[in-house]
């Protein structure tokens, strides 16, 4: 693999969402959360986590809110090319968004609203039902990685602002150079409101981990396809 490929994962998961991925030979790393401004939007934090990419050409892959970000960042190289020290070649977006419209409404009447501010996080600790549902976690062992790492060790703060930041969100269209891959059973971002350029049948919103052979084939023809380009 001759492009690095930078890893968004979705909000309040780290690296650890990837860890079922068998991408063999692919230069891979790891964006880091860092905690947001109030006055961040979503194009802002982005260009905030920017700074942790070192290499003149990537790939991004980014999944739920990592994947909106990508597309942030592709959209403002599109804008304005020579303001960054990188050159995007790809975004691949997992159970994602390319942009505001793809949002559904009640994610962006959270953000808008300041709905966000009084959600009870520790709530969702113990509603597995819930988040069986919302999530397609499909054994105890994906409920177990859900509560303990993406809800335990995420900041509430980066949450809330992340909601905001999400519903908030200007983008108007996809950028060039995007790869989406969705589920068509994932109920928080529902697949009717996206254009995905690959479909998962009966994939759900955690399918990058529960469907993580399926979407590494595809992943890994993806990475071919732009390994013989630059050829």
């Amino acid at each position: 693999m001759l492009i690095p490929v930078y890893c968004l994962s979705g909000l309040g998961a780290d690296e650890r969402l990837f860890s079922k991925l068998n991408m063999p030979g692919v230069d891979l790393h790891y964006v880091k959360w860092q905690v947001p401004d109030p006055t961040d939007t979503l194009e802002t934090y982005a260009q905030k986590l920017s700074g942790q990419i070192i290499h003149p050409q990537v790939i991004l892959l980014g999944v739920s809110f990592g994947g909106m970000l990508a597309s942030a960042l592709l959209q403002q190289q599109a804008i304005a090319p020579g303001n960054h020290p990188f050159v995007i070649r790809k975004a691949l977006l997992v159970s994602s968004c390319s942009h505001a419209a793809q949002l559904p409404w009640f994610i962006r009447l959270a953000g808008r609203s300041g709905l966000c501010h009084p959600v009870p996080y520790r709530f969702a600790q113990h509603t597995n039902w819930l988040n069986r549902f919302i999530f397609d976690l499909r054994s105890s062992n994906e409920e177990l990685y859900f509560k303990r790492i993406m809800l335990q060790q995420t900041n509430s703060h980066l949450l809330r602002h992340a909601v905001r930041m999400i519903g908030c969100w200007k983008q108007k269209q996809p950028p060039s150079g995007i790869i989406h891959i969705h589920g068509t059973a994932d109920k928080l971002l529902p697949y009717n409101l996206v254009q995905a350029n690959i479909t998962i049948e009966k994939g759900g919103h955690f399918m990058i981990w529960n469907r993580a052979e399926e979407i590494s084939t595809l992943l890994n023809t993806q990475f071919k396809m732009l390994e013989n380009e630059t050829v």
